[in-house]
């Protein structure tokens, strides 16, 4: 055998599998992240709601009654946007809300407008959700999105 033919083999053959095993560390990096972010949701219970999942059963008269993100202890809400999409109408939004648990301005005012238009059904999207831990990190948490029941 040739090993002079042998050693260009040998090499490319170390490059492909080295390239593949820093894919599956980016991979299981990922992976561990996003399973993170999910055990992180609980941290935020929107309208003062527990979230659980897509269906709420809350209505738009209990949002405008409590128009807050409430967070668990130990936790300061530092930003969030937020999103509505009434069934069978434009979606409306994003609305970025800093430095405070409630919703106010326009986001405010077009939950009020879907409630005097009487919209039924809207999707709500709550999203780049950052919150601020007694370690003080902050941390982007899962989005969060749901269906309101009129």
């Amino acid at each position: 055998m040739n090993t002079q033919k042998l050693a260009p083999m040998a090499k490319s053959k170390l490059q492909i599998i080295t390239a593949l095993a820093v894919l599956c560390l980016m991979v299981i990096a990922h992976s561990s992240n996003a399973q993170n972010r999910v055990s992180e949701a609980g941290i935020v219970a929107p309208f003062g709601i527990t979230y659980k999942n897509t269906s709420t059963g809350i209505t738009l008269d209990e949002m405008l009654k409590n128009p807050a993100m409430l967070c668990r202890q130990g936790y300061e809400l530092v930003e969030f946007s937020i999103s509505f999409l009434p069934e069978g109408k434009d979606y409306r939004g994003p609305f970025t809300i800093n430095g405070s648990p409630r919703l106010q301005g326009l986001a405010l005012e077009t939950l009020q407008t879907m409630k005097d238009n009487g919209d039924k059904k809207i999707r709500v999207f709550i999203e780049n959700i950052k919150v601020k831990g007694s370690d003080g990190m902050i941390r982007t948490i899962a989005p969060m999105m749901f269906t309101s029941n009129n």
